[in-house]
């Protein structure tokens, strides 16, 4: 006998799994985060839909894999004739910095309060202060961080940028009410502040405040037409919304300006899929892995997507390749086993659920599919013990549902 599996059911459950890394600094702290950008000196995490930066050097791992510290990059050389008062030094390292890498977040903050500080816009003494500040944000220390922004306030207490530097170090210390209240400080000094509108708009979005996400983010790309931050952000707040059509437009927007992001293409496939158009979404998780073949979202994400289509050899394919990247993911192993129960390949499918015990032990479901690939292969001992655990579980845990799945395969066996 033959039973039919819930696999379409469990496409749609798990089809979008939000991913992230888990980043452990040498300090102790642990940091958990979408990593957006790479080098080999520094990573940028994006946390609250602000992308933060944390130096190679300060990394003890990353998902449990040891990094090689980078040596001493031009970015600690700048602060260091800064902080020596050699200023010209400084801005000269500050922009090499920036020719090989224009996102690099400390090197454009430097250079911007050494440009004010020779306009006399700011002190000496509060220019020292912030750059005190940009260094212990390049360390990750953000306590240290808000000390010294806040003794930059304090001598000039109109500088729109010390206000939006206590922003971000207080999103980084995940204290979003402070953050939002000196943003909104930096932003009433200076309406047109581009980059605040940008990150305030983005903690209203992961706060799932749309509306004001919708508002500030606009307000940024308005005043940089050029934002790929802003056009990529625009995306996910109308994807949050509900509001594809022009979600696709803005990513669209961002994949123009920046062809080579993986990101983006995946997140138009994520998109398209949202929409059951499977066939563009393909297309688009395909660029991604063009550009990162080892890009685990996308890989799961097409193999989803081919599922739908009843393409189960094309989707398992996919779920492996997730699971080599991955070992840790569990939900690749469902659709992995679940492509295989597809395939008719039962014992296949009952490897791989086994490996999802390892994983996770105390989750029904992994019963629950255990039981049908066991009744699937007439192995009536072992698809009733698995099914009665399933049962059992889903009833401790009030989920009723599941145990009525259970039970409804129970009398099918003979």
């Amino acid at each position: 006998m033959r039973v039919k599996t819930i696999f379409l059911f469990l496409f749609l459950a798990l089809a979008f799994y939000s991913f992230g890394e888990t980043i452990k600094l040498k300090s102790g702290r642990i940091i958990k985060g979408k990593i957006i950008d790479k080098t080999d000196e520094y990573i940028t995490v994006e946390r609250y839909g602000i992308p933060l930066v944390y130096y190679s050097e300060d990394i003890e791992s990353i998902d449990g894999n040891d990094i090689t510290p980078s040596s001493q990059g031009t970015f600690d050389k700048g602060l260091k004739y800064a902080l020596g008062g050699r200023f010209f030094e400084a801005a000269r390292e500050f922009r090499k910095v920036l020719n090989s890498n224009p996102d690099n977040r400390g090197s454009g903050q430097a250079i911007r309060i050494l440009k004010d500080l020779g306009q006399e816009i700011i002190s000496k003494n509060c220019a020292i202060a912030l750059l005190r500040g940009e260094k212990l944000l390049a360390e990750s220390r953000y306590k240290g961080a808000v000390s010294e922004f806040k003794k930059a306030v304090s001598i000039s207490q109109n500088y729109a940028l010390a206000y939006r530097e206590l922003g971000y170090s207080y999103a980084s210390l995940e204290n979003l009410e402070e953050a939002i209240r000196y943003y909104h400080k930096a932003l009433k000094l200076n309406p047109d502040y581009a980059v605040a509108n940008l990150e305030l708009g983005n903690i209203y979005y992961n706060l799932k405040q749309f509306t004001k996400a919708v508002s500030y983010l606009q307000k940024a790309a308005q005043l940089n037409n050029d934002s790929f931050l802003a056009d990529s952000s625009l995306g996910k707040v109308h994807v949050a919304l509900g509001d594809y059509k022009q979600a696709i437009s803005y990513l669209k927007k961002a994949a123009r300006r920046r062809p080579k992001s993986a990101e983006i293409y995946y997140m138009l496939g994520d998109v398209h899929q949202h929409l059951k158009e499977s066939e563009p979404a393909i297309d688009y998780y395909k660029k991604a892995l063009d550009i990162n073949p080892e890009y685990r979202e996308a890989h799961y994400s097409i193999g989803i997507t081919y599922g739908f289509l009843g393409n189960y050899e094309e989707a398992r394919k996919h779920f492996q390749k997730t699971v080599k990247i991955d070992p840790t993911y569990l939900n690749a192993y469902y659709m992995l086993s679940l492509a295989y129960q597809r395939l008719n390949k039962y014992q296949e499918a009952i490897d791989w659920l086994d490996k999802t015990v390892e994983i996770a032990p105390g989750d029904p479901d992994i019963y629950l599919n255990l039981g049908a690939a066991y009744l699937s292969l007439r192995q009536h001992d072992k698809a009733r013990d698995n099914l009665k655990k399933a049962k059992k579980m889903s009833q401790d845990q009030g989920n009723y549902k599941r145990a009525r799945k259970a039970e409804m395969y129970l009398k099918r066996i003979p």
